[in-house]
């Protein structure tokens, strides 16, 4: 299933809140579940690689392992967002290393951040992913 650009809602399957950022904006703030500012802008780089913005930050990165929403381009990172068809829902990998994926740090506690972890499945067909690393994706605006 193809994503087009435009602005969408990331949430997570584990719990349902969207991936957001505070009101407040200082250069960098990390990604958190259930935080106020929730449209993401999702930018086609090529057929598989896929630039994301969270609030009106306009470069996505990590640091310590947790993402984060920048002003610095310098942090910025591309993104491979693969469907998931058996759970109906998507994957997010760093491309530069497609083993790690968007995790919710603790899915349990309110505004958790998301860490980039390596990617856990089942050795099943299809596999079948972890509720904290699979990620809804609703529309809002699609170009």
């Amino acid at each position: 299933m193809a994503i087009n650009s435009g602005i969408y809602k990331i949430s997570s399957v584990q719990g349902g809140a969207a991936v957001g950022v505070s009101p407040v904006r200082p250069a960098y703030q990390l990604a958190r579940i259930g935080a106020p500012i929730t449209d993401c802008t999702l930018r086609q780089v090529d057929d598989k690689v896929t630039s994301i913005m969270v609030g009106a930050y306009p470069y996505t990165g990590v640091t310590d392992g947790q993402l984060l929403a920048t002003i610095a381009q310098e942090q910025d990172q591309d993104w491979t967002i693969e469907y998931r068809e058996a759970q109906n829902a998507y994957t997010i990998a760093s491309v530069s290393d497609p083993s790690l994926v968007w995790t919710v740090t603790e899915p349990d506690a309110p505004g958790s951040t998301i860490s980039l972890r390596p990617v856990i499945t089942t050795r099943s067909m299809p596999p079948q992913y972890l509720p904290t690393q699979l990620w809804l994706l609703e529309p809002l605006i699609v170009d």
